[in-house]
């Protein structure tokens, strides 16, 4: 198993957090692709990329099934954002809501990113262990595509600032 790069580590950190972003600003505004659609295309650019770059059945299979696993993760992290910001815009609107009802959504909130980023990783690093250097230096441009093209909306607003 290759030793983990901090810079790459800093990248899929990062996209996975404005990823995080984008889904919860694009729940607010009505002509953006739903969270649902960036995942899928995520999960089409990374399969797409195993397909083309990884010859061998056997690894391919199982970098496939990886990425598959990812776009679950990343699934299932929509839906706990969904419920986060309908929760808290419950609590927000009830003005005898106490302090600790905020502390402990936020708090469930928080434990839930964390286990979803450690099994992204965990998934993630999976991937490149199946990979060698070659086949990941071309599938990670898929990789770093598909996450360009969640983050070009925030990083077009903040430019434009």
């Amino acid at each position: 198993m290759r030793k983990p790069i901090a810079f790459l580590e800093r990248i899929i950190a990062t996209a996975f957090v404005l990823c995080v972003v984008g889904v919860v600003v694009s729940g607010c505004r009505g002509t953006k692709p739903s969270p649902e659609a960036k995942t899928q295309d995520y999960v089409h650019k990374m399969r797409e990329a195993v397909s083309l770059n990884v010859k061998e059945k056997d690894r391919r299979d199982r970098m496939l099934a990886l990425v598959e696993q990812m776009g679950t993760v990343e699934r299932n992290f929509n839906d706990d954002i969904a419920e986060f910001v309908e929760t808290y815009r419950g609590l927000n609107g009830d003005y005898m809501a106490p302090r600790a009802a905020f502390d402990g959504l936020f708090g469930d909130f928080d434990a839930r990113i964390k286990k979803a980023r450690d099994r992204f990783f965990d998934l993630h690093f999976q991937l490149t262990a199946l990979s060698t250097a070659e086949e990941w230096d071309r599938i990670v441009k898929y990789e770093v595509e598909a996450y360009e093209e969640i983050t070009k909306p925030r990083v077009q607003k903040e430019s434009a600032k």
